[in-house]
């Protein structure tokens, strides 16, 4: 796989990972503009690059989601549930062509037809039923003239609807100063190079500890030793920061699991996170994920009553 590839597919993933947390925050915020910006900003950022680099499957299905999201965002439709639901859809169809990209560097020979479709159907908003207007009668006498008849005005003639447009600068157009900043000052590390960068601190944390004693009689290299100490400590923490998450990587993939779950068991759920801004090592949150995940999907099957059984026994439905 070519590095261009590979930094697509990891900007994608991470732009699908803001978009899952965005739509299950705007079902309860349908109005929210800062979500379905950044909503339409993943897709797009994805419809714009696959088109470069040849993954046509890919655009065209990001391409059905992005006139979706335009309407959206335009306030032209309603983010409700089944919008929502079909969006996240769309985010499952999309994490999924992109898992075959990287394991087998192709899309695949699915056909995405039924999601198209799908997507395609709630552009369009359900239609209201328009009151019929009265027949409008006239009568005149046997013996006016012809021309003096009252003319009726042509009913006018409605524009037809607006196709959804392409917003080709879109992506500058919400791109906040923030987020620009933000990117400009952040690099991406492989993993793998950090426990390389660890092991060689804690060969360094031992070569400090025998240049120390073999020093300590000797007061011309105390101050030089002093140093030598302090700095290895510092780059220790400094090397075991960078390996340190938010837990909030694990948390935010909480709420679809809940929403997902609580609709297939009748269930109504309602999903509360604290402490997310807590770090851990990246080894131990992937130690946890699906121990927590499993306890999540545990309290919903069996710690959560349904609905009417909640009710009847005085509890919150």
């Amino acid at each position: 796989m070519d590095e261009l590839t590979r930094e697509f597919l990891i900007e994608s993933q991470e732009g699908l990972d803001r978009m899952e947390r965005c739509l299950t925050e705007l079902e309860t915020h349908p109005g929210d503009a800062a979500l379905l910006a950044e909503v339409f900003r993943s897709v797009h950022t994805i419809k714009g690059t696959t088109g470069f680099l040849g993954f046509k499957r890919l655009e065209t299905l990001a391409h059905a989601g992005e006139n979706l999201l335009g309407l959206l965002r335009d306030g032209k439709l309603e983010a409700t549930a089944p919008v929502i639901t079909g969006l996240l859809q769309l985010l499952d169809g999309l994490r999924s062509i992109l898992k075959l990209v990287e394991a087998e560097g192709g899309e695949g020979e699915q056909d995405d037809a039924d999601l198209i479709a799908c997507l395609e159907q709630l552009q369009t908003p359900p239609k209201k039923a328009k009151p019929r207007a009265p027949r409008k009668t006239r009568m005149t006498a046997l013996t006016a003239p012809a021309h003096t008849a009252e003319t009726v005005p042509a009913a006018p003639v409605l524009a037809p609807p607006l196709a959804p447009e392409e917003h080709e600068s879109d992506a500058a157009r919400i791109r906040s100063p923030q987020a620009t900043s933000a990117a400009e000052s952040t690099l991406r590390v492989d993993v793998s190079l950090l426990n390389r960068m660890m092991n060689l601190v804690g060969e360094l944390v031992l070569t400090r500890n025998q240049v120390l004693q073999a020093t300590s009689s000797d007061p011309s290299m105390t101050l030089v030793s002093r140093r030598l100490d302090m700095v290895t400590a510092d780059l220790r923490e400094s090397v075991m920061k960078a390996r340190m998450q938010p837990v909030s990587n694990i948390f935010s993939k909480m709420p679809r699991i809940v929403r997902d779950l609580s609709q297939t068991l009748g269930k109504q759920i309602r999903l509360q996170m604290e402490g997310q801004e807590t770090e851990l090592d990246k080894s131990l949150l992937e130690a946890i994920k699906d121990p927590l995940t499993h306890a999540v999907r545990n309290s919903l099957d069996h710690g959560i009553e349904p609905s009417d059984v909640r009710a009847a026994a005085g509890k919150d439905a």
